[in-house]
């Protein structure tokens, strides 16, 4: 085997690949504002051009391992249905509400994930994980909680967003349940799932594509590779490497990232919220400790 796999170089590193997953997830925002294409159909567009980019890394380990890696179809189902309904729902909520909601409710996972872990995966969250979950949450809450709008006018969206969140913390902990061997191999499978149920609703939902400008086209391929091969790719990494509690808490950066970008690019000056979001979330990550792996089963094949 001539030279080591992308996933060998983060797996001595998982926090390196868990904080890239995050920079990459946070662009996301930024390619669905710029683009005009009907929501359902930018999810199953997004994931379906993921697919087509991880076959050939899911090809290529399946030769390497002399057939002792194998496309994960059956262990890709569950989870690429709950990804499918992550995009759909989370998509959809965030052109329904405000931002400052749709901000706050979709970055709640840390919020849910000890239940989920604890449910499906027995496993039950530390006292410095448990505290560094508060800091962490209340910064993100302090970020939105100047222009969060409780009308009962946002109900749907607010519901569609809090199922947005709980079906990421399920997607994530069935990756770390079911998930075995070569992450591309597991991801290739992941994508096309999630793409293909994205297809239908999006078919029943809002009829034929349009025909995408040249600009669009690229738009939508940045939203593919960028947040979602390389963003979700390393978060599925990570959740197999670290402890559940982590992973959905390091997510949280998504939140100040994104509003930095934002301000980079477009101009909108952050609140002095965004600030003390920014330090609650060191405050949280320093408060882990930085010894993740100490309690951490890894689930996964070494080699991977």
């Amino acid at each position: 085997m001539s030279g080591p796999r992308l996933g060998d170089r983060f797996a001595a590193h998982p926090w390196v690949g868990l904080a890239l997953g995050v920079l990459c997830c946070s662009t996301a925002v930024i390619f669905i504002k710029a683009s005009a294409t009907p929501p359902i159909w930018l999810a199953a567009e997004r994931v379906l051009l993921a697919a087509l980019c991880t076959a050939p890394l899911a090809w290529r380990d399946v030769r390497r391992s002399g057939g002792r890696d194998a496309v994960s179809w059956r262990a890709a189902l569950w989870p690429g249905c709950f990804l499918a309904a992550h995009f759909a729902a989370w998509v959809v909520a965030a052109r329904l509400i405000p931002a400052a909601n749709s901000t706050l409710l979709a970055n709640f996972t840390p919020v849910i994930m000890p239940l989920v872990a604890w449910v499906m995966l027995r496993h039950r969250v530390s006292g410095p994980e448990l505290l560094a979950t508060v800091v962490g949450v209340a910064g993100v809450g302090a970020l939105a909680v100047g222009d969060l709008d409780a009308s009962r006018s946002f109900l749907i969206g607010d519901g569609l967003c809090l199922f947005a969140m709980v079906s990421l913390a399920v997607y994530l902990a069935l990756a770390r349940h079911l998930r075995r061997g070569s992450l591309w191999a597991y991801m290739a499978p992941l994508f096309t799932v999630a793409g293909a149920i994205l297809v239908v609703a999006a078919l029943l939902i809002e009829g034929l594509p349009p025909l995408p400008s040249a600009g669009e086209a690229v738009l939508v391929v940045g939203l593919a590779v960028v947040p979602t091969v390389i963003g979700h790719s390393m978060m599925n990494r990570a959740i197999c490497e670290l402890r559940p509690q982590v992973v959905s808490l390091v997510g949280l950066g998504n939140v100040p990232s994104a509003a930095l970008m934002a301000w980079l690019l477009w101009s909108e000056r952050p609140s002095a919220h965004l600030w003390v979001a920014v330090a609650a979330f060191l405050a949280s990550i320093i408060l882990l400790g930085w010894r993740p792996r100490a309690a951490c089963v890894p689930r996964v094949a070494e080699g991977t």
